[in-house]
């Protein structure tokens, strides 16, 4: 996804992902904090629990691009595969009484 927006300074890139953090633009705009700053905090957390990478980068243009790639292959082991089956066996569906 890209944005033709300001984009952010270099120095704030590593605080981009951080939770509840909002960044000034690079010439001084603040936030409106009409957000909560946990946006793409969350989006980090869920590519990564799926074993994939996310990464901002700043356009040379002005603005900035965010990518991120999730594998098409089996990610998870036999043993993980075995763990969930197990937890979800031990759960009974819901019976009326």
């Amino acid at each position: 996804m890209t944005d033709h927006g300001e984009g952010i300074p270099e120095n704030k890139m590593k605080s981009l992902f951080v939770r509840y953090q909002q960044i000034e633009t690079s010439s001084g705009y603040k936030p409106d904090y009409s957000g909560n700053g946990i946006g793409l905090h969350y989006t980090k957390a869920l590519v990564e629990a799926h074993r994939g990478y996310i990464k901002a980068s700043i356009m040379p243009e002005g603005g900035m691009c965010f990518s991120f790639a999730l594998s098409v292959d089996d990610i998870y082991a036999d043993k993980e595969k075995q763990k969930q089956v197990k937890r979800s066996s031990s759960h009974r569906p819901y019976e009326k009484p």
